[in-house]
Order: C-alpha cells, then sequence, then structure tokens
C-alpha cells in the first residue's frame, strides 16, 4: 500500500502543474493548476495569477510576457498581463498577495491556440514564470481536442487488431485498409480545419491543432504535436502511401507491421517535442526492420545498420540541440535543465553550451550530424542502396512504406528540426549540401543506366530526386523549398504507380492499358513534363539560381541522365514482341495505380492546391536563414492588430 501511494505522489509530481517560488516570492494560478487556463469573456480570453509575498521583507515586482521579437513573436499582438489595478509594478509588503490578470483580446481570425508564459522580476530574487494557455474558436480541433492524436492512434490500433486477425486474410485486409482510409479521412478533416494563412508573425510559431502536456518536468521533456503547413502535407502524403500499400499488398498478413511503421512515423512528423519525435522514430524503425526480417533476413541486417545509423546520428544531434544555453521554460513556467521542445527551439536557436564540440564549432558538429542522419534516411544516393535491393526483394507495398513513408523521416528533421533550430548551420552547409544532392542524382542515376532489373529503376528514381530535395533546401528561398517539398510528396506517388504497373504486368502481360500506365509510371519516375515531380525538380533548380547558379544548372543537366535510363528502362520492360492482350488485371490494383496516376497528372498540371497548403510554411522556413528581400518574404506593417507575412 506504502509503494502504491509513493506512486501515486511521483505522478502527482511529474503530471501536475506546481506554484512558481523564488524564495519567499510565490505564483501559482488563483483556481486550478498551472498552466492556466484562458477564458472567453466577453471580446477577451482572460484568467488570474496570484503573486504571494511569505517573506519578512517588501519585495519590488514587475509583471511582463514572454513576447520574443517583432520578427519572432511568440504572442499574438495586444495580449498584456497586469496587476488588477492596471499597474505593472507592485510593491508587496510581508504577507501581502495580489492577483495578476492575463488577457487576450481577440482582434482576427488568424489567431488560432496561444501558448504562453508571465514573467515576475524581482530586484533581489529569480525570475518567476507562469504558463497559461488559450484554446480560440478558430482552434478547436477535432472530437475532445485531440484530433493528432487520434490521426496516429487510428493506424496503431488496426495494427492490434490485425494480430488478432492475422489468420484471417479477408477480414484481415478489411481492417488494414480500413485503418488507413480512416486515416486519410482525418487528414482530410484536419485540412478542412487549416487556415493556410497563418503563419509564425502572428504568433503561436504558426502551429496549428496544438496539443501539449508535460510528460517529465525534470528532463523537460512534453507530449507535443501540432502541425504547419509541410508538416501537413508531408504527413497526408505518408497516409496517402499507407492506403496505396493496403491496396497493392498481396499478403495481409503484413498489415500489422505496415500500420505500426505508418503510426510511428505520423507521430514523429506532427511531434512538437524532439524527445517525443525520436520514441515515434524508434517505433517506425523496429516496425521496418520486422517487416523486412519477414521478407529478407540479410536485407534487414542491412537496412537496421543504415537506418539505425540515421537514427543514433539524428538522435545525437537532438541530444546536443536540448543542452543549448538559451533560457527554456516548461509548460508550467519551471526552469528546465534540457529544452526539447520544438517551440523554444525555434525560437532562440541553438546556442552552444561550450565553444566546442568534438574539436570544431558546436553547431557545424550538429548540423553535420543532422544532415547525415537524414540523407541515411532519406536514401539519398549512394545511401539509397538498401532501398534498391529492398525493391527487388521484397513485397512491392512495402517497398511503397519504405520509399514513400519511412523515408519522408529524412526530408522532416533536415526541413523542420534543421531550418528551425539550427538556421546559420543550413546557411553555413548549403554549398556542401547543394553539391552532395548533385552528386546523388548523377550518382543514382548512372547505377540505373547499368541496372537491367525493372523493380530496382523506381527506386533508384527515388534516390535520385533526393539529389534534387537537397538542392532546394539548399537554396534557402521559398521557390526552392517549395520545389523540394513537392519532389518529396510525390515520391510514394511515383513509387507506387511503378509498381503497381509492373505487379499488374505479370497478371497481365501485354495489355496496352497497362503499358501506357507504364508510359506515365516511367515519365513521372525521369520527372517527366507534366507530372508532381516536374514541377518540383524545376521549382527546386529555379529556386537556387540566385544562390547556387552553378550548382542549380548541374543538378538541371544530371536529370538528363536519368531521362536517358527511364527510356532504357522502358524499352527492356515494355517493348517486346507479340500480340497485344486484352486482358484486365485486378481491380484491386488499378484502383491503386489508377489513383497515383491521376494525382500526378492533375497536381503537376495544377500544383496550386498543394502549393497554397505549403506556401506560408515555405515563406516562415526561408525567412529563417534567408534575410527577406524584395522578391521574397517582407514583413508588412501590423494590420488590426496582426503581424502577417506577405509574399
Amino acid at each position: 500500500m506504502s509503494r502504491f501511494v509513493a506512486l501515486v505522489a511521483l505522478l502527482v509530481l511529474v503530471f501536475v502543474g506546481r506554484a512558481a517560488s523564488a524564495g519567499p516570492i510565490e505564483l501559482r494560478a488563483k483556481t486550478g493548476s498551472l498552466p492556466i487556463e484562458l477564458l472567453p469573456q466577453g471580446g477577451s480570453f482572460a484568467a488570474r495569477l496570484v503573486v504571494e509575498n511569505r517573506g519578512t521583507e517588501p519585495a519590488k515586482l514587475e509583471l511582463s510576457l514572454r513576447e520574443g521579437g517583432e520578427t519572432d513573436p511568440r504572442l499574438p499582438i495586444g495580449m498584456r498581463a497586469r496587476f488588477v489595478d492596471g499597474d505593472k509594478t507592485a510593491l508587496l509588503k510581508p504577507g501581502e498577495q495580489r492577483e495578476i490578470e492575463v488577457d487576450l483580446p481577440i482582434r482576427s481570425r488568424r489567431m488560432h491556440e496561444v501558448y504562453g508564459h508571465v514573467l515576475v522580476q524581482t530586484d533581489d530574487h529569480p525570475q518567476l514564470a507562469a504558463g497559461f494557455h488559450a484554446a480560440l474558436p478558430s482552434g478547436e480541433a477535432g472530437p475532445v481536442g485531440r484530433h493528432l492524436s487520434l490521426i496516429w492512434l487510428v493506424p496503431l490500433l488496426g495494427a492490434l487488431l490485425l494480430l488478432l486477425f492475422r489468420d484471417r486474410v479477408e477480414k484481415a485486409r478489411t481492417i488494414w485498409v480500413g485503418a488507413s482510409a480512416g486515416q486519410v479521412a482525418l487528414w482530410v478533416w484536419a485540412v478542412s480545419r487549416f487556415d493556410p494563412f497563418h503563419t509564425r508573425f502572428a504568433g503561436g510559431e504558426g502551429l496549428q491543432l496544438v496539443e501539449r502536456i508535460t510528460l517529465l518536468r525534470t528532463l523537460g521533456i512534453e507530449y507535443a504535436v501540432g502541425v504547419d503547413g509541410t508538416t501537413l502535407a508531408v504527413a497526408i502524403s505518408v497516409a496517402l502511401t499507407g492506403l496505396l500499400a493496403a491496396l497493392l499488398s498481396e499478403d495481409a498478413r503484413a498489415g500489422a507491421a505496415s500500420l505500426l511503421m505508418v503510426s510511428g512515423v505520423t507521430g514523429a512528423l506532427v511531434s512538437l517535442d524532439l524527445a517525443l519525435m525520436l520514441a515515434f522514430w524508434l517505433v517506425a524503425l523496429i516496425a521496418t526492420v520486422l517487416a523486412l526480417g519477414a521478407s529478407d533476413r540479410n536485407l534487414a541486417r542491412g537496412a537496421a545498420v543504415v537506418l539505425g545509423l540515421g537514427f543514433l546520428l539524428v538522435g545525437f544531434a537532438v541530444w546536443q540541440l536540448a543542452g543549448t544555453a538559451t533560457p527554456a521554460l516548461g509548460l508550467e513556467g519551471a526552469a528546465v535543465p534540457r529544452v526539447f521542445s520544438l517551440i523554444e527551439l525555434s525560437h532562440g536557436g541553438f546556442v552552444p553550451r561550450g565553444a566546442t564540440l568534438l574539436g570544431a564549432h558546436p553547431i557545424k558538429v550538429v548540423y553535420t550530424c543532422l544532415f547525415l542522419g537524414s540523407a541515411l534516411t532519406l536514401g539519398v544516393g549512394p545511401f539509397g542502396a538498401w532501398l534498391a535491393a529492398a525493391s527487388a526483394r521484397v513485397p512491392a507495398s512495402l517497398t511503397l512504406l519504405l520509399g514513400g513513408g519511412f523515408t519522408l523521416l529524412g526530408v522532416h528533421a533536415l526541413y523542420r528540426v534543421g531550418f528551425a533550430t539550427l538556421p546559420t548551420g543550413a546557411a553555413w552547409a548549403a554549398p556542401a549540401v547543394a553539391a552532395f544532392g548533385v552528386g546523388a542524382t548523377v550518382y543514382s542515376s548512372l547505377v540505373a543506366l547499368a541496372s537491367d532489373d525493372a523493380r530496382r529503376f523506381p527506386a533508384l528514381a527515388l534516390s535520385a530526386s533526393a539529389g534534387a530535395i537537397l538542392v532546394g533546401a539548399a537554396s534557402l528561398t521559398a521557390a526552392g523549398l517549395e520545389g523540394a517539398l513537392l519532389v518529396a510528396l510525390c515520391r510514394g506517388l511515383t513509387l507506387a504507380l511503378c509498381l503497381g504497373v509492373l505487379s499488374m504486368r505479370r497478371t497481365a502481360p501485354g495489355s496496352q492499358l497497362v503499358t501506357g500506365l507504364g508510359v506515365v509510371a516511367w515519365v513521372a519516375a525521369a520527372v517527366g513534363p507534366g507530372t508532381l515531380a516536374f514541377s518540383g525538380v524545376l521549382s527546386s533548380v529555379v529556386g537556387a539560381l540566385p544562390t547556387l547558379r552553378g550548382l542549380a544548372l548541374a543538378e538541371a543537366f544530371a536529370w538528363v541522365l536519368l531521362a536517358a535510363a527511364a527510356v532504357q528502362s522502358f524499352r527492356r520492360t515494355f517493348v517486346s514482341p507479340g500480340d497485344a492482350s486484352q486482358a484486365l488485371p485486378p481491380e484491386r490494383e488499378m484502383s491503386a495505380v489508377l489513383t497515383a496516376a491521376i494525382l500526378l497528372l492533375v497536381l503537376g498540371l495544377w500544383p496550386r492546391p498543394l502549393l497554397r497548403l505549403i506556401d506560408s510554411s515555405c515563406l516562415d522556413h526561408a525567412e529563417r536563414v534567408n534575410p527577406p528581400g524584395a522578391l521574397e518574404v517582407v514583413r508588412a506593417p501590423a494590420l488590426g492588430g496582426d503581424r502577417v507575412a506577405q509574399r
């Protein structure tokens, strides 16, 4: 019984917000616990704190909000904290207590959800802080405000159900397809609630659908999830890839590992706490190795080494980032020794505690580790050999999940983590990253030219396209970033189309329909005009021209090699003597292939829906690492109480 009581007490200390105190001065919520919840009151949201002097000497107090700078605001403009008499300073006598009112006027629909801190400064004692939260009407999200949690839980629950029905193939397939379709439907609902024009200039780091709960206060770890435009687009791509994989799969018993992988990747993408991101990443990695091991143990060992090394490098970078010397506050307001919160690190950036790390500047070392870990995960040539081997030796559905799902964690780490926390590192490494990208495209294209295995070509094309992603990231311009993301978003669709066509060719050899779809598939893999990949690569190269002209032109010429490899691979695969067959492939495979083909062509000719989703976020990322110019991001004056970003 005593052990149970001790456990309950420990959980209370970990999960429940406590009052902040510095010597005799104590700051606490008037009702409830920290962080305080701002509630609607007329035309604003408000709540009250209580500060008390428990000492024997008078104390002079001064209030402020943790607002950040004009170009990097933490809170919406117009927010205020003051004593109930209207002043921001007060002299508290011994034993006296005063109430503090936190007020947020509702002036714009641009505001969604607000987290922040009230600061109390005294002359003789350390600074105190109390956290607060306001869920504004436009920020309501999903069932009981836990929409993103539900999105990663749906495939996880589907995986658990599949373990119960793994011997009943038809029921297992229904569960797999149903869970994948359910996740896609939840993302569609999220898009309907998403405001693409909400940027970090309006406060709140430009994030939406945010959920935050303290997990381990002593380590500064939170359960924190949320999305911006780029994260939302990448996560939707992963969910759609999971659905296409379920439709293309020939063995429904692989569904449990596949859904677990999708759940882990989704959780890592939406995580706003880097420790939480690594936990989800590890789940996805374990699911990947288990799925590969069921098909080819030798391949599973090789992939485990490459992907495990990538995970360790990203983990090392995260651990170093968490040790930033910038003062950090937890959700309730308590000072934390380490900070894994991407929100906190996005404002302060990485400030090293020491002058050197491993004999070099810490920012250079940390960014190099983050980049190498991202490149290994992304499968950039020559690091993409494991993906090409998997394409030739494991089921198409698993290859699709690897190339269009798991590898996108590398894109996320490079963009969402690298640009937000290490902007100076991204600017420093830009030429080297672009050169590496050009080399990766050339290498993968040459390997594709030399290969005569049709199943390897789509994976090699993906490794080549990863070079365009790196060139776009290194451009440090909004156009380059948008192009790179478009390339990343079409990876799953391209791979699904190519692998689906190859699968249908086995069941309906010589079919004119299959050959026609093969033309679309190989054109998409070779970044042909009219496809989404072409729009992405073109934007990446054009975006890199102002900053990396020589490397941008080299990347453009490198795609000639991939086009030649695509022509050669298509001739070997589809151009053969014999009569045309009128046999029709299975409806399930046909539905997946047609969906991928239509999306690639429609979005290639009209990419505006995707650009509208990622535009503001790409502008934000570019502004972090690249000073605003006349044709890039310019900060407009405050209009109607809002900070806004214009293009």
